[in-house]
């Protein structure tokens, strides 16, 4: 990715380069917004693997070779699970035995939110109103 940075010409020099973003599918309950990734930060994207198993290990991968190549470069985490997390129990909550959520967390976390956070705002735009003021369903 770096090359191909390079061979269009969106940088000529990494040092232009002041932050990266990374897409992470689940956050849990850990990660409400988007969060500066560290180490422990990172550990805990790892270890919320069996939320996304085949994306956030391969995301933690993919932040972990960033943080690599550009040491001094801020990475950030925004977590798709994220824009769900206003929802209530009554909703996020499965008709299981609690314990299921107690002790594995198990839970609806939502899904695509970044995307449904974008069409919401753009909507919104569209409408000329508040995001807060619509009721849409995005499919």
């Amino acid at each position: 990715m770096i090359a191909d940075l390079k061979k269009y010409h969106a940088v000529e020099s990494l040092d232009e380069i002041v932050g990266v973003g990374h897409r992470v599918v689940n956050g849990g309950e850990y990660f409400k917004d988007s969060t500066v990734i560290d180490q422990e930060k990172l550990q805990k994207i790892r270890d919320l693997s069996d939320f996304a198993p085949l994306h956030n290990p391969a995301e933690a991968r993919g932040i972990e070779a960033f943080m690599n190549v550009l040491p001094d470069v801020p990475q950030v985490a925004v977590f798709d699970t994220s824009f769900h997390e206003t929802l209530d129990p009554v909703h996020y909550l499965y008709s299981i035995p609690y314990e299921y959520y107690e002790k594995y967390r198990a839970r609806k976390y939502g899904a695509h939110g970044i995307s449904v956070h974008y069409v919401t705002l753009e909507a919104a735009k569209m409408l000329h109103k508040d995001p807060s003021e619509l009721k849409i369903l995005v499919n």
